[in-house]
């Protein structure tokens, strides 16, 4: 949807209505932090020892299609020539 357009639809009071709404209630853009509270909160229910930071996604840099390509040839048992 373009801007043009929304300005043309969503009035400037209910625009900033979902800005803060976006802005105060949700976490983070991709949920991830959400969605590991939510999975430390029923973890810990069960009475595991975990933290929040145990369910977020680490940094990893991109894989490169070498890497890629190596670690299919070892999981099926091939060599790389």
């Amino acid at each position: 949807m373009s801007v043009s357009r929304c300005q043309q639809e969503v009035s400037s009071q209910e625009f900033t209505r979902w800005v803060a709404y976006w802005r105060f209630h949700c976490i983070d853009s991709e949920g991830w932090h959400q969605a590991a509270m939510i999975a430390a909160t029923v973890a810990r229910s069960q009475g595991a020892k975990v933290a929040i930071n145990d369910f977020l996604p680490t940094e990893k840099p991109p894989q490169t299609n070498e890497d890629m390509l190596a670690q299919m040839m070892t999981a099926s048992g091939s060599r790389i020539k």
